[in-house]
This record gives C-alpha cells, sequence and structure tokens, in this order.
C-alpha cells in the first residue's frame, strides 16, 4: 500500500470548540500530575527488571506494554493500593535457524513463507489442506540441532518434522533452569504453577502479592500483574509491510529507518485453534520507538483516549475471564498511530479537541465495517476478530452475547460521545478502573487465566 488506507482519509465534519479543547488540557495536565506521582512507582519496575536481567545475560529482558512504552495511567484499587500491568518481553536470537523468506504468488515452492501476501496452506502427510497460514504468520525452519547451538541454552524448544523438514514448535518450550535458580522479578507467582506443567507457554500471566515501596518516607502499596512473553527475534518483513515507503508527517525518517533495521518478533499466537507450528509476527518493540516519542500532547490524549474506552466502552468481563466487548487497547492505538502518522503534530497542541474527535470517528468508521488495517503490515486486518473468543464462553456468555450486538452498541456510544463530549470527559474519568484486571487479581493459583 503506498497510501493511507481509506479507513484514516475520510473527510470529517467535526471541529473543535474551545471549550473541548480546554477541557482535555485540563484533564491532560492532571493525568500528567497522577503519572508524576507514580513516577517512583515505575522507577521500582523498572530497576527491577534491570536487576532480573543481569540474572539471565543469554536473554534479552525488555519491559514493553503501556509502561514500557511510556503510557502507564495508575490504577488505584478500592483498598487504596496501586495496581501496576508489566508486560515482560523475553528475546533471544537463534544462530543457525533458517527463516523462508518472502516468495511472489505463483512461484512453486516447497517451503512456506516467513511472511506471505496471501494465504498459504498447511499440509498433512498425505499432503491435504488442513488449515490455512493467515496473513503475517510463519514457519521457522531448523537448519541445525538447537540443543547444541549454544551451552548456556536455557530454552529447549520442541521440534517437528514435516514435508521433510523440521521446523520449530511455537506452543512452548522446556525451561532447562532449576526454578530455585531462576527467581522472580518482582516476587511473583504463575497463575499455573511451573512445577505442575511440562511445557511453558511462550505467552503466560503471572502476579505478586501485595509489596510496599518507599516513597519520601512515605509507605505505597502495590500490586503488579506480570504478562511474560517469550519471542524470537527476526528481520523486517518487507513485502508485506509499507512502514518505511509511505508517506508521514511523523515521526522523522531516521526513526522510520530505525525501526525497520532493528526488525520485527516472532511469538505464539494466544488462541486455541492456532496451529502448533504457527508463529506470529510482533512489533512490540517498534511500537515503543513510535510511543516513547509522543510529545506531552499526544501521550495524555491517547492515555485519555484509553479511560473513554474503559468507562464508556467496555461492558464488563464474561465468567471466563474475557472482555464482553473484545475492543482492546491494541485496537485503540493501531488507529491512533495512523492518526498520528498523517496529521502534523503541532495540531495536537493547537487543537486537541479535533484530535480527540478525529480519533473517535475513525474509531467508529473502523468498527462499524470491522475493518482496520495493522499499522506496520496493513493488509492484516486487526479488528476481523471483533466479537469471536479466544475461549470457550459459559451459557450465560452465550446468552448474553446473543442478546447485544456488540458493533450496534459501540457505534451508539461512541455518537454519544462526538455529539456531547463534555457530558463523558468528568473529572472521575481519572480514577476508572479495568475490570479485566480485578477479575485477574480474584483468581486463585492453579486456575488457568
Amino acid at each position: 500500500m503506498a497510501s493511507l488506507p481509506e479507513e484514516f482519509s475520510i473527510k470529517l465534519d467535526i471541529s473543535s470548540s474551545e471549550n473541548l479543547d480546554q477541557r482535555l488540557l485540563f484533564l491532560m495536565e492532571r493525568a500528567a500530575n497522577k503519572v508524576k506521582e507514580v513516577a517512583p512507582i515505575i522507577d521500582y519496575v523498572h530497576q527491577k527488571v534491570a536487576d532480573y536481567r543481569k540474572q539471565r545475560p543469554y536473554d534479552t529482558v525488555t519491559v514493553v506494554g503501556s509502561v514500557g512504552n511510556e503510557l502507564y495511567f495508575p490504577e488505584v484499587m478500592p483498598d487504596g493500593s496501586y495496581l501496576v500491568e508489566v508486560d515482560v518481553l523475553f528475546n533471544r536470537e537463534l544462530p543457525d535457524v533458517y527463516l523462508p523468506v518472502y516468495s511472489p504468488p505463483g512461484e512453486t515452492r516447497k517451503t512456506p513463507p516467513l511472511v506471505t501476501g496471501k494465504p498459504d496452506y498447511f499440509l498433512d502427510d498425505e499432503h491435504k489442506v488442513v488449515s490455512t497460514l493467515p496473513i503475517g504468520a510463519c514457519l521457522i525452519e531448523l537448519t541445525s540441532n538447537i540443543n547444541e547451538i549454544d551451552e548456556n541454552q536455557r530454552w529447549k524448544f520442541f521440534k517437528e518434522l514435516w514435508d521433510g523438514k523440521t521446523y520449530l514448535k511455537s506452543l512452548g518450550y522446556i525451561c532447562l533452569i532449576p526454578r530455585q535458580e531462576d527467581p522472580s522479578i518482582f516476587g511473583e507467582v504463575e497463575i499455573e504453577p511451573l512445577d505442575k506443567v511440562k511445557t511453558v507457554l511462550l505467552y503466560r500471566t503471572c502476579r505478586t502479592n501485595m509489596n510496599t515501596v518507599e516513597v519520601d518516607g512515605k509507605a505505597i502499596k502495590l500490586k503488579i500483574l506480570v504478562d511474560k512473553v517469550f519471542a524470537l527475534k527476526a528481520t523486517w518483513p518487507h513485502k508485506l509491510s509499507d512502514f518505511q515507503s509511505r508517506e508521514k508527517k511523523w515521526p522523522q525518517k531516521e526513526v522510520v529507518d530505525s525501526i525497520v533495521q532493528d526488525g520485527c518478533l516472532l511469538t505464539h499466537l494466544t488462541s486455541y485453534v492456532a496451529y502448533p507450528l504457527q508463529w506470529k509476527t510482533t512489533f512490540s518493540l517498534a511500537e515503543q520507538q513510535l510511543t516513547t516519542r509522543f510529545s506531552f500532547h499526544q501521550k495524555f490524549l491517547f492515555i485519555l483516549l484509553k479511560l473513554v474506552k474503559k468507562k464508556y466502552l467496555d461492558m464488563g468481563v464474561m465468567e471466563n475471564g474475557e472482555s464482553r466487548v473484545g475492543l482492546t487497547t491494541y485496537h485503540l492505538k493501531t488507529i491512533y498511530l495512523w492518526i498520528c502518522e498523517t496529521r502534523d503534530p503541532q495540531q495536537f497542541i493547537d487543537y486537541p479537541g479535533t484530535g480527540f474527535l478525529s480519533f473517535l470517528k475513525s474509531l467508529q468508521h473502523c468498527i462499524a465495517s470491522t475493518v482496520c488495517p495493522h499499522f506496520f503490515m496493513p493488509t492484516l486486518n486487526v479488528l476481523e476478530g471483533l466479537g469471536h473468543y479466544k475461549k470457550q464462553l459459559t451459557e450465560n456468555d452465550e446468552k448474553w452475547t446473543k442478546e447485544h450486538n456488540i458493533q450496534t452498541i459501540l457505534i451508539n456510544r461512541i455518537d454519544e460521545i462526538i455529539k456531547a463530549p463534555g457530558q463523558f470527559l468528568t473529572d472521575d474519568l481519572l480514577d476508572v478502573i479495568d475490570e479485566k484486571h480485578i477479575h485477574q487479581l480474584q483468581k486463585t493459583i492453579g486456575e488457568a487465566v
């Protein structure tokens, strides 16, 4: 794609009023003060990860997510403690691993590609189609014995022979480090204890009990939810990404070139229907290079939009812990990055209200069409799964989904916010708590999340 996706080039018949600008700026300042108050907590998180990183020199350990992307906004629990959700990325480069490259449509090839511009197929031993390879997914072929690559190997992956070649399985790995030799980062415990599972999943959720951090002689209590994601480093998927070539007003070219040079990551698709050899292309570190370059106004406008989603667009969680709506911060971030790329950064300073309303109009349009192009791979639609759930639903949840049209509810609610934004930008917007986080804190050890 050489031009901006149609979803984000529509002409918006909206304008910002002075009152809306002032209201947003007031909330931005209040939000900035709240973030400043918890800076010692964020420093504590980064220091703990830095200390842990020294004990794992064989992996690259990085804080990603809202904390790592400098988009964290404090959640205060009813008992006065803070809740911090920390995403920790473990990634490494495996030597002597061949990553198949893109092949143009129609070209004869036996090896499935790293990235493909059209659906490819998985075949069984009798060469019958068993499922399709989604855009942006890949297989990883091994060209040497990974158990002999590194004497300090700590991840023992599973392999599978397919079509005469050996591929790396993505469902999980065996950790070769004795548990007592690989301590936790924050004192967190696994939701699914490691001593009860043979395979460590590439995506796991943990949590801590109450921690106490001393700030200016005052004890601050906090609980930490830890999402651990394990990934492999890969080169940039040029054939599927026009990120480097398309016209943009933000960020600068040298930033774009640096992001592409650093490549992408491969991890497991967190879905029970994923094929065991299928790896997902992800851009966590690329996104971090963008969001950490947000201006004050870009940053805090996005934080306010996240809070609007939590307060007015979420509809609670199901009995299995999944969000009823399925509209995630990732969806918001994708749309927001498109908007940032196509607008002069000065507009966020001069007319924050226009940015606020433009985002909501774009979000409404995407939900109505269930189309939102991936920011780095535009041929991939990140809203394709809206209304579909990763986990099986209970009878009550099934009944709720049949009685509620999520698309219609969201479109109507967003329309209400656009028409009267002042009624929704209230002071208590900054006090909203994510119900999914509360559900995770209530889980008992040993229950799957």
